[in-house]
């Protein structure tokens, strides 16, 4: 199992802040440059909806953690490890989406920077929550 104390917890929050960092540019970004002020919220919305749905987990589980958790909140503690996992997935599926949107397709740069929006604020709130253990690894 990853333990995030120690030199490994710097690691863990200081990929937590550089997605956080890219999520708030990009975000910045698509409010400047969108032709339509609905999809810049639409992508904060979708951001926001997973945010929801991960407090509403953790407040399922707030009273599954027996002992410390390997998340950067302890609120999160008991949100189950594969959702970071999902999430994370989901976050570079987005962003893979949107640079093959605009480099492949051709397509205006502020519909890519949607797809940027909900990617890295996807990866940045993976970042945030417990960390995935592998199935049969050994603590």
């Amino acid at each position: 199992m990853i333990v995030w104390r120690g030199p490994n917890r710097i690691a863990h929050w200081a990929s937590f802040l550089v997605f956080f960092a890219a999520f708030g540019l990009w975000t910045l970004l698509a409010s400047e440059v969108s032709k339509d002020p609905a999809w810049p919220a639409t992508a904060l919305g979708i951001v926001a909806l997973l945010v929801v749905v991960v407090f509403a987990l953790a407040w399922a589980g707030r009273g599954a953690v027996k002992s410390e958790g390997s998340s950067l909140f302890p609120a999160f503690d008991g949100v189950p490890s594969w959702v970071g996992l999902a999430l994370a997935l989901i976050g570079l599926g987005c962003v893979a989406a949107g640079a093959y949107s605009y480099y492949v397709h051709d397509r205006e740069f502020w519909i890519a920077v949607q797809f940027y929006v909900v990617g890295f604020g996807a990866m940045a709130l993976s970042q945030a929550l417990p960390r995935f253990r592998r199935p049969f690894a050994r603590d």
